[in-house]
């Protein structure tokens, strides 16, 4: 929850889901990002490694978190299409 947490706090991300996968001696983290449409995609990522990911692997003292991530647009909700 605390790497989803991160990770939708960031610029250009409009919500976030995260969850550790494999086993205790070897973990991974998998994490979907749903980008809003001004996210600079770049930005996103290289500080999703850099603070969000680099808090985890510290939190667990891990040097290495492999990490499988999505990335998806974030569906604004307008109203109906039709009146």
């Amino acid at each position: 929850e605390a790497i989803a947490a991160q990770a939708a706090a960031l610029q250009g991300v409009g919500r976030a889901r995260a969850r550790l996968v494999g086993s205790e001696a070897a973990p991974a983290v998998r994490v979907t990002l749903w980008l809003t449409d001004d996210a600079d995609v770049r930005d996103v990522l290289a500080r999703l490694d850099d603070e969000v990911l680099a808090t985890a692997r510290s939190s667990l003292s891990l040097t290495d978190l492999p990490a499988a991530v999505w990335l998806e647009l974030d569906v604004v909700h307008t109203g109906p299409r039709v009146a």
